[in-house]
């Protein structure tokens, strides 16, 4: 059985000592990041880490790695300085598998039965080269010294993994790592495929490697330990997946009705390559159970274009947020209307012959759209893509107008939705897509952003006396229905409100 593996690295003894303790107290294998420490603080470490080992019964790795050979070591080491320090006599008590890198004629002593041959590509994944490298580092039968083989590459589409996952099919207990946000879910998976271990970090700040995900998630939110190949797998397609709360929201929910179920990250360009080599039944090139999934900026037009049939509203709108898939097909549906619409109703009561205001021409806003002309609602699009903006007055028989701060643009509106990126975490949290003088008379100031919960044009609308509507009821509507898609069953919404409010308090 494969185990989370988390990686300890610090530059001072006190630290490694203190993180090294956490990590012992936390998984069952731990590696030891000895190559960041100099020399004196490697002799520290050494003697208190003797004291901390005899009390700890997990898998402890080791990792003495230079810098001179573009392998990620943090200090320039030769191969006989290498060699010299796997000898030392207080390492026998400490370490159980040694990880000495390609590239290296390391000569180490006969107590340690198992080493870890790494080969580490920063630049993509050698999918050439993968054989020879198999060949030549993975003997895990040997009966002098047990020999795994750790390849790892840097991912830079989702689809670049695909070798790895063949990979460990013709390699039984290889131990292969695509790093980078675009194979986050191989490391969540590998496991599940036969992988001895998976790295994970100490937390979301103390990363070791592009893209390590902290142990923390990996054994609560993606139980990366308990999953297999029968695991239902569901996943959430966007640009960058690993900003989303959608894996939180979930996991939590399959964990709630004891679902042999979870849901990835799955950080994607290419739409279609993913479509075709991963998503589609007819045509992927893994054997992965998966059954459903989410699809947000920028991919849910694209989406609607791919899918063997769209439910009525996702034709309608001309976008797919939600995707299941059952009986060989890919069905495309479109959950974001009713997700935006039954919150605005509860706030409203009707909104029957109000006007609209919607900022952006995205998904998002395309599904605001049809849900408010559904209900009789006048619309007004603002939009910077005049080409997307006559795509909804075409679609939906919206009004358009230029995204400016004219306050006469937005005076005879009753409701302002935002259905862009701006005020979301990050880079756009400080902006607003209207003056705040334009907010003034309106009945409703609603923003589709969820994080932060409380954003510049929230704000702004309050400070004028403005009722506010946020995202996060519309998040939570939409993947209750979501759920409901998939399984056949119903979600709790408070399950998945306290996990999404959890996330979003702690990334603020």
């Amino acid at each position: 059985m494969g185990r989370i593996c988390i990686s300890v690295s610090a530059e001072t003894s006190s630290d490694f000592v203190v993180k090294t303790r956490v990590a012992f107290s936390k998984a069952s294998a731990v590696e030891l990041r000895f190559d960041s420490l100099d020399s004196k603080e490697l002799d520290d470490v050494l003697e208190q880490l003797s004291y901390e080992r005899a009390a700890y019964d997990g898998v402890v790795i080791g990792t003495f790695r230079s810098s001179v050979n573009g392998q990620g070591g943090k200090r320039e080491l030769s191969a006989e300085e290498i060699g010299a320090f796997w000898r030392t006599p207080k390492l026998r008590s400490i370490v159980d598998i040694v990880d000495v890198e390609s590239g290296m004629d390391v000569s180490l002593p006969g107590h340690y039965s198992s080493v870890i041959r790494s080969h580490h590509d920063f630049d993509s994944i050698p999918s050439g080269a993968l054989e020879s490298l198999a060949d030549r580092f993975h003997d895990p039968g040997s009966a002098r010294r047990k020999r795994i083989a750790k390849i790892a590459g840097f991912a830079s589409d989702i689809t670049d993994a695909i070798p790895f996952w063949q990979l460990q099919k013709d390699y039984p207990g290889i131990l292969p790592i695509a790093m980078g946000q675009f194979g986050s879910w191989f490391r969540i998976l590998s496991i599940s495929q036969g992988a001895p271990f998976t790295y994970a970090s100490l937390s979301e700040k103390q990363s070791t490697a592009p893209g390590q995900i902290s142990f923390d998630d990996l054994a609560d939110v993606y139980r990366a330990e308990s999953l297999t190949s029968s695991t239902e797998i569901y996943g959430i397609v966007a640009l960058k997946a690993s900003s989303s709360i959608s894996p939180y929201i979930h996991n939590a929910a399959f964990r709630d009705g004891g679902r042999d179920a979870v849901y990835i990250p799955l950080s994607v360009k290419d739409c279609e390559g993913f479509y075709t080599r991963m998503a589609a039944p007819g045509t992927r090139e893994i054997d992965w159970n998966l059954k459903g999934l989410s699809v947000t900026l920028p991919h849910k037009e694209t989406f609607a274009g791919l899918v063997d049939k769209l439910d009525g509203e996702a034709a309608e709108i001309g976008a797919v947020n939600t995707v299941r898939i059952d009986d060989g097909r890919t069905i495309g549906f479109n959950t974001d209307a009713r997700g935006f619409f039954l919150p605005l109703r509860k706030k409203l009561g009707t909104v029957k012959g109000l006007k609209a205001g919607i900022i952006g021409s995205g998904g998002a806003a395309k599904a605001a759209a049809y849900a408010l002309s559904e209900a009789n609602s006048e619309v007004v699009i603002f939009s910077r893509s005049p080409e997307n903006a006559r795509e909804m007055q075409d679609r939906f028989g919206a009004d358009v107008r230029p995204l400016s701060s004219d306050v006469k643009a937005f005076e005879d509106l009753d409701i302002i939705i935002n259905a862009s990126p701006i005020g979301s975490l990050g880079e756009l949290e400080s902006l607003s897509p209207v003056p705040a003088e334009c907010l003034e008379n309106l009945q409703l100031a609603y923003d589709l952003v969820y994080n932060p919960i409380s954003t510049r044009f929230l704000r702004d609308a309050e400070n004028a006396g403005i009722p506010t509507l946020g995202g996060l009821d519309m998040l939570i509507e939409q993947a209750l229905l979501q759920y409901e898609i998939w399984t056949g069953s119903s979600a709790s919404r408070e399950t998945m409100m306290h996990a999404a409010k959890s996330r979003i308090g702690s990334l603020t």
